[in-house]
């Protein structure tokens, strides 16, 4: 049954985070969507300390639960400065870094998934395929986008609705 929450939580992330990423930011659909998916995220990461031993992987406190607390510190550091952002002169760039790596952090731990479906290909291959790749990828879009996002931003104003 939790596995189930784990994998629901994480699809629903996964869903609610893509069109954040590429919509404009401030809009009452961006709000909307982010409070979704801070709530995955946050459901998706609290319930991975209760799974052990569903995978080969997870026998324990592993890995997982080491980036399921770099996730949580992810979304929270990007919660706090909207939360807060008269106290944070660069809140807008704090609250973008935040929340985009943890989604691309999210894609990078559904490739994790996927690496056992591989088995001929070597796993440094599967690495690159699987974690290098939505990192590359995420961290171009991320810096590209950073401008004209920060353009569409009118300032804490925005922030009421």
């Amino acid at each position: 049954m939790l596995l189930a929450f784990h994998t629901v939580t994480a699809v629903l992330a996964l869903v609610a985070g893509f069109p954040i990423f590429f919509s404009k930011k401030g809009t009452r659909f961006h709000k909307r969507w982010g409070k979704i998916y801070v709530v995955s995220m946050l459901s998706l990461c609290i319930s991975s300390f209760w799974l052990t031993g569903t995978t080969p992987f997870t026998e324990g406190f592993d890995v997982f639960h080491i980036l399921a607390i770099v996730s949580l510190v992810s979304v929270i550091g990007g919660v706090i400065p909207v939360l807060a952002w008269y106290r944070f002169p660069g809140w807008f760039e704090m609250h973008y870094f935040f929340m985009l790596y943890s989604y691309v952090g999210l894609v990078m731990a559904l490739g994790s998934h996927f690496f056992e479906y591989l088995p001929g290909v070597p796993q440094g291959i599967r690495a690159l395929l699987f974690w290098g790749l939505p990192y590359i990828v995420g961290t171009i879009l991320i810096y590209r986008k950073r401008a004209s996002f920060k353009a569409q931003f009118d300032g804490p104003a925005s922030e009421t609705g």
